[in-house]
């Protein structure tokens, strides 16, 4: 069942619930509700009422209050509607010591505002979901961590609006209690967290972390991960940005992939358009992983489970290379240059050498796009302005993804579903992507060929015109 608010006229569904409440049989609710000013959600009569009207078989709940992003369908009588279920309210809402557990509640979404605190009412019902798997949340308040410390059952934890005191909360009740949570998903829009404080929540962790979704992690996280072993239960690892003071190290990472046999996804790509330096990255000679003695690549425990590889790779010379993304000349820096003849071909063979171990790869990622098309300070500088910014986080000293440069060597990546390389100097011909459909039976993405490149431009028309089944995206230039 799905519900929302949609104004002072849409008032008889929740006479309704006071009145009747929910069918006995309901498994799944979803309620949006926007907040009457100037109530909180710890003000609101609605929460206690919606908490004790849940039925016994209730399996699902996801209720959000302030709810933004529906249309409304006429004016918001916002003290008219205070007024009814306050009154209703006082006849409607159960004694909560009366009220019966839910032990069929497996998975729960209670999220507000970002500064609202949680009613009197939450953390009572939080005990009453004795079986909850699943558990999102805004953020977390200190007045129900017990009563969260005390959730066994619980699984997953997301937080919406991440802060300090959350985190050290969480750590505080994985300390106490939470003895079989394991999959953590950590966002906010604006991270203000230090570090430190993310690798004491991790480290207090005692089922050994299965799943981590965090937006960002910087050296000190990583390496309570690593020290408290945490890899060897990790199947899924995802960030965003790490920490420029103390950022997440090559060595780090490498070690994660490494050490990890459950490993299926592994991805440091920003999940949004952003070009910033806390974009994390692999060097290539770091990537290679090197047995010392034997110069041969050190075998990683995820060859034979990883499924997602989403990670830049740079470092590589690219001496080839003249002008920028927007056919600029290239200034200093942009662009390595070889130390010694052939190293560029030499570092790009080692790289496709270790991705070509990831033999059920489906997903590989090396670049996204990191311009934001609907910012509106682009959308209002200079061309020149937006163009010279393209141009400096473009990727310059990545793979070539040609049949020149070695991407032969990945022909065993049979799983293959989905390539990336958007904003890389790439340069794939028609001969490379013929190998690509040829090798790759099962592509069915295939995002980033340059729309400035003549060769691309036409590897790109072959593909539409042989290929219609294959998604195309080109890495396109302007400012929208």
């Amino acid at each position: 069942m799905h519900l929302y608010y949609p104004g002072s006229k849409g008032q008889s569904w929740w006479r309704a619930i006071i009145r009747q409440g929910f069918p006995e049989t309901l498994k799944q609710l979803v309620i949006a509700l926007p907040s009457p000013k100037p109530l909180n959600f710890a003000q609101s009569p609605i929460p206690p009422l919606l908490f004790s009207q849940c039925p016994v078989g209730l399996q699902e709940l996801r209720f959000h209050f302030g709810y933004r992003h529906f249309n409304q369908r006429g004016p918001l009588d916002e003290e008219d509607l205070d007024t009814k279920i306050r009154n209703s309210t006082q006849e409607g809402t159960k004694d909560e010591g009366a009220m019966s557990q839910l032990p069929s509640m497996r998975s729960l979404k209670v999220t507000c505002e970002e500064d609202d605190p949680y009613p009197p009412s939450f953390p009572q019902f939080l005990e009453r979901c004795n079986n909850l798997h699943t558990l999102h949340v805004s953020s977390i308040d200190e007045s129900w961590t017990p009563t969260l410390a005390a959730c066994g059952s619980l699984k997953t934890l997301q937080l919406s609006y991440v802060n300090t005191v959350s985190v050290r909360l969480l750590g505080a009740a994985l300390k106490d209690g939470l003895p079989n949570l394991d999959e953590i998903h950590l966002h906010s829009d604006v991270w203000d967290v230090y570090d430190i404080d993310v690798a004491t929540m991790l480290s207090a962790g005692r089922a050994g972390w299965r799943s981590i979704d965090i937006d960002f992690l910087g050296y000190h996280s990583a390496a309570a991960l690593i020290e408290h072993h945490h890899f060897l239960t990790l199947e899924l690892f995802k960030m965003s940005e790490t920490y420029d003071s103390h950022s997440l190290t090559n060595a780090q990472m490498v070690k994660i992939l490494g050490c990890s046999p459950n490993l299926h996804t592994f991805e440091i790509l920003s999940g949004f358009s952003v070009q910033s330096t806390s974009v994390p990255f692999f060097l290539a000679d770091e990537f290679f992983d090197l047995d010392e003695s034997t110069e041969e690549l050190n075998p990683w425990l995820c060859e034979s489970t990883l499924k997602y590889f989403c990670a830049r790779i740079v470092g590589i010379p690219r001496p080839e290379l003249k002008r920028t993304f927007h056919g600029h000349p290239l200034r200093g820096g942009m662009v390595l240059q070889e130390d010694y003849p052939g190293q560029s071909q030499e570092y790009q063979r080692r790289v496709y050498e270790r991705l070509s171990r990831l033999t059920r790869l489906e997903r590989l990622e090396l670049g996204n796009e990191d311009r934001n098309f609907h910012d509106k300070s682009r959308l209002k500088d200079t061309e020149s302005n937006v163009e010279e910014l393209d141009d400096v986080y473009h990727q310059y000293s990545c793979l070539e993804m040609s049949l020149w440069s070695g991407l032969g060597v990945l022909e065993g990546l049979k799983e293959l579903k989905e390539l990336i390389m958007m904003r890389m100097a790439t340069l794939v011909g028609v001969e490379d992507v013929k190998w690509m459909v040829r090798s790759w039976p099962k592509l069915r993405l295939l995002r980033g060929l340059n729309y400035s490149s003549d060769a691309e431009v036409e590897s790109q028309t072959w593909l539409c015109e042989k290929y219609p089944g294959i998604k195309l995206e080109s890495c396109k230039r302007g400012v929208t």
